[in-house]
């Protein structure tokens, strides 16, 4: 049974993103020199991914699993880079020591585990499955789909990251087996940070591995973040965990 499918590189030449409502105009852009972007279709899910690995060849040692956020559902691939998020930063150039699997959630209003699961089980059969697990991050509504991964595959995970993501008490209990990364603005107007700090402490209540990281900014601070390899910066500190 054929799996899944692999694609050259999508292409898109659109130049404009929306951000707190307001419109940027960008540069016509290239192909990112640092990153290789290729397309994996899962026959049994029927989900898309874009696949990004590093152009010098070199065989990353990570996998980092990326769950979009709302503005990605039912947009397809195209839609991935409608905003300033990681697929259009990758594009752009953003480089990263790993690769980087960043499904499209083409169905619903929430990521589907049972779905994700079918996609990665053809990702895995076409590609293997990473040795340590995926570092799993999920923005906004993709960060609720992340901790629902985490807590549901414990198996497939090494790390999972919310970023401006909702409060989800009600998963707390079973994120205690994996390092775990709240990120968060202080003016978020959809979940209070303070909400996001009593899930950290809650986590640590239980004895889990929990990391709080409150930034400056509003709801939309997933960009800057990873211009920034924050992310980046504490994925490599879990070097050696699982």
């Amino acid at each position: 049974m054929r799996l899944g499918s692999w694609s050259p590189p999508f292409q898109r030449s659109a130049a404009r993103s929306r951000r707190h409502g307001a419109r940027i105009i960008c540069r016509q852009r290239q192909a990112s020199m640092f990153m290789r972007q290729s397309v994996f279709t899962s026959s049994t899910s029927a989900m898309q991914a874009l696949v990004w690995v590093p152009s010098s060849g070199s065989t990353p040692t990570r996998t980092l699993l990326y769950l979009h956020g709302a503005g990605g559902f039912g947009s397809g691939l195209a839609g991935l880079f409608e905003h300033p998020d990681l697929p259009s930063l990758l594009r752009d150039g953003l480089e990263i020591d790993a690769r980087v699997v960043i499904p499209s959630c083409h169905l619903g209003t929430q990521w589907d585990l049972a779905v994700l699961r079918r996609f990665l089980e053809d990702l895995e059969a076409a590609h293997g499955r990473p040795s340590q697990g995926y570092d799993v991050v999920g923005y906004s509504r993709g960060g609720r789909g992340a901790l629902a991964f985490a807590a549901a595959h414990p198996e497939r995970v090494r790390s999972v990251a919310s970023i401006a993501g909702p409060e989800v008490t009600e998963l707390l209990a079973r994120l205690t087996h994996r390092p775990l990364l709240f990120c968060h603005g202080l003016a978020d107007p959809k979940t209070p940070a303070a909400q996001v700090r009593r899930m950290h402490e809650a986590v640590l209540a239980q004895g889990g591995d929990s990391h709080l990281m409150l930034v400056e900014g509003d709801h939309f601070i997933v960009a800057d973040l990873f211009r920034a390899g924050r992310i980046f910066e504490w994925h490599r500190g879990l070097e050696g965990t699982r």
